[in-house]
C-alpha cells in the first residue's frame, strides 16, 4: 500500500496532513526538487521531511545547549527548542525553509569533506613543509626579479656614463681657462670612478 493511500479508507490522506496541512510543504516545481512534496512517497519521506527535520533539529538543539542560561538549565533549553519547533510548524516557516535545510546540509557535507582532506590528506606538517618550500620559491623569483632590474639600471647608466666621458674629454681639450680645466678634470675622473664602480657591480650580478 503506497504512503499517499494510507488511511484513505477512514476518509482522510495522511500523507496530505502531514506535509499540507501540518507542515505546509509546497509542489515541487520543475526548478527545485527538494524540500518539496512531488506524491513520490520515498521523495517526500526523504526530500521533504526527514532531512529536513534532522538539520532543523540538530540546529535548534546546538542553540538550546550552546547559550549560557541554557547550559545552567538543560530542561530550559529544551523546552526553548520544543517551542521553536513548534513555532517554526505552526507559522509555516517550516514549508519555506525545507528546500534551505537540505541546501545547508549540503554544504556542511561539502565542508566536512573539504576540512578532511585538508587536514587528514595535508597532513599540518606537510602543509607547513609545502608552505615553507612555496615561500622559498617566492623569495627566489622576487629576488631574480630585483636583480634582473637591477642589472638593466646598472647597464643603462654605464651607457650614460659611457656617452659622458667622451663629451668630458672633448670640453677639457677646447677649454684655455686652467681653474674651468681643473673642475671638468674632477668631474671626469668622478664619472670614470662611478663607471669602474658600475662595471664591477654588474660583473658581480
Amino acid at each position: 500500500m503506497s504512503f499517499h493511500n494510507i488511511g484513505s479508507a477512514a476518509g482522510f490522506d495522511i500523507a496530505d496532513i502531514l506535509f499540507k496541512a501540518v507542515l505546509k510543504v509546497p509542489d515541487c516545481t520543475a526548478s527545485s526538487r527538494y524540500g518539496c512534496i512531488t506524491g513520490n512517497p520515498s521523495h517526500d519521506l526523504i526530500f521533504a521531511f526527514f532531512v529536513p527535520h534532522v538539520v532543523l533539529l540538530l540546529y535548534l538543539f546546538i542553540i538550546s545547549r550552546s547559550m549560557h542560561i541554557f547550559q545552567i538549565n538543560k530542561a530550559l533549553g529544551t523546552l526553548f527548542g520544543l517551542a521553536s519547533y513548534i513555532t517554526i510548524v505552526y507559522t509555516g516557516w517550516y514549508g519555506r525553509l525545507a528546500a534551505l535545510l537540505f541546501w545547508w546540509l549540503g554544504l556542511t557535507i561539502f565542508l566536512t569533506l573539504l576540512y578532511f582532506f585538508l587536514t587528514k590528506i595535508f597532513h599540518p606538517s606537510e602543509s607547513e613543509a609545502r608552505f615553507k618550500i612555496g615561500e622559498a620559491v617566492g623569495e627566489k623569483i622576487s629576488e631574480g626579479r630585483e636583480k634582473s632590474k637591477r642589472k638593466s639600471d646598472l647597464q643603462k647608466r654605464k651607457r650614460e656614463l659611457e656617452r659622458e666621458i667622451p663629451s668630458l674629454e672633448t670640453r677639457i681639450r677646447a677649454e684655455t681657462n686652467p681653474a674651468i680645466r681643473a673642475t671638468l678634470m674632477t668631474e671626469l675622473n668622478a664619472v670614470k670612478a662611478e663607471l669602474g664602480g658600475v662595471k664591477r657591480e654588474l660583473s658581480s650580478i
